[in-house]
């Protein structure tokens, strides 16, 4: 409902610079009017700072899981060790992407991430 609200009323701005005006039938909203206008951006603006209220609770559980070490995003699929292993054994990128059914960018990757780590 938030998202909706905050939605509805960038129409609005939008529509007021095109000269159009907004009616929701089932709300009964009328911004044809000011009394109309002043309550639809006002329901806005608190729907808005709902939002932001609740991204910054997200951000604070976020900070805390991250201090209790978990780890977000997805797992690696590609195992790092056997790329260095066959890159030192001499196979080019392309042979080891396809060893283990990776692209050619996954390996070149892995391997610049290894030589930033070394230097």
């Amino acid at each position: 409902m938030t998202g909706q609200l905050i939605g509805y009323a960038r129409v609005s701005t939008t529509g007021q610079k095109l000269d159009v005006q907004l009616q929701a039938l089932e709300a009964k909203g009328d911004t044809t009017t000011p009394h109309g206008k002043l309550m639809f951006h006002m329901i806005a603006a608190v729907a808005e700072f709902e939002l932001s209220l609740r991204y910054e609770r997200q951000m604070e559980g976020i900070a805390k899981a991250q201090e209790k070490g978990v780890k977000f995003g997805r797992k690696k699929s590609v195992d790092r060790e056997r790329v260095h292993q066959l890159r030192e054994e001499g196979l080019s990128m392309a042979k080891i992407a396809e060893e283990l059914s990776c692209s050619k960018g996954a390996v070149h990757k892995i391997i610049s991430e290894f030589i930033n780590q070394s230097n």
